[in-house]
């Protein structure tokens, strides 16, 4: 991954900081699903740019709760299945 790409990404917290408004903020599960695309992939370019560094573990763990808490809110994006506000 290109330098400047990993320097330009925002860290861990700041994604998190995003994500955790975006569960707060009880959008419609269609809209809240777009949002979570969102930060998944700049979360998981991050990583990317960061594998077999420490900095890359913390994006990892960062995917791995925002994954666990988005299913259990909105239900698992991949399958359209519903979590607690439902399937629409």
């Amino acid at each position: 991954m290109d330098k400047n790409l990993r320097d330009q990404a925002r860290t861990p917290e700041e994604i998190e900081f995003d994500f955790v408004a975006l569960l707060t903020s009880r959008l419609p599960a269609e809209v809240a699903r777009r949002e979570f695309e969102i930060l998944w992939d700049e979360s998981n370019t991050a990583l990317i740019a960061q594998l077999g560094t420490a900095d890359g573990e913390h994006y990892l763990d960062l995917l791995r709760g925002m994954h666990a808490r988005f299913v259990d809110l909105y239900g698992d994006p991949a399958s359209g299945g519903s979590g607690r506000c439902g399937n629409s």
